[in-house]
């Protein structure tokens, strides 16, 4: 009976050991520290209209964007730009492009291509201003206009592609009177 008693005072006193050690410590919540290389802004199947008045200067679609505030850079992937104006509509598809929105330049990679009804331009690197509306690229690129096509180095022409400056260039096609570059 004796052994049953302090067996019993034993428990007694483990259970109110457990009880005072688990009611005197605080819930502490642990955050990690929150990594500074993720952006500000996350977004999938992203959709932009840019209007002027009453006037859309410029649609932008992409599969995904991420904006960084500390930077003010914003980077997208598989990107369609659709650029308006009164004389010609533009459009710029590449798979990765960023944009300084402190520069205002869009700087196009991989697969760059611009369409308008000027003709086709197709390189790896593009770099838009989009305050002055010049286009450079300085790698390879081709440029094609109806059945003629043109491959040169560091090019540098205006978004609406009227005249091309191109380094270093080769070129296939007939030679017509009013056929520009």
């Amino acid at each position: 009976m004796k052994y049953c008693k302090n067996l019993f005072l034993i428990l007694k006193i483990i259970s109110l050991i457990f009880l005072l050690s688990s009611c005197s410590k605080e819930e502490k919540t642990h955050f990690e520290k929150w990594n500074k290389n993720l952006p500000d802004q996350k977004a999938d199947s992203l959709y932009i209209k840019s209007m002027d008045g009453d006037k859309v200067t410029m649609e932008l679609f992409a599969k995904s964007m991420s904006k960084f505030d500390k930077t003010k850079t914003t980077y997208f992937d598989s990107i369609k730009v659709i650029s308006y104006s009164d004389t010609s509509n533009t459009v710029l598809t590449c798979l990765k492009a960023e944009i300084d929105e402190v520069t205002d330049v869009l700087t196009a990679r991989k697969n760059v291509v611009v369409v308008n009804e000027n003709g086709i331009l197709k390189t790896d690197l593009l770099i838009w201003d989009r305050k002055t509306n010049i286009l450079k690229a300085p790698n390879e690129v081709t440029v094609i206009r109806e059945k003629h096509w043109m491959r040169g180095y560091n090019m540098v022409t205006k978004l609406d592609m009227k005249k091309i400056e191109l380094e270093k260039v080769s070129a296939r096609g007939t030679i017509e009177k009013d056929l520009k570059f």
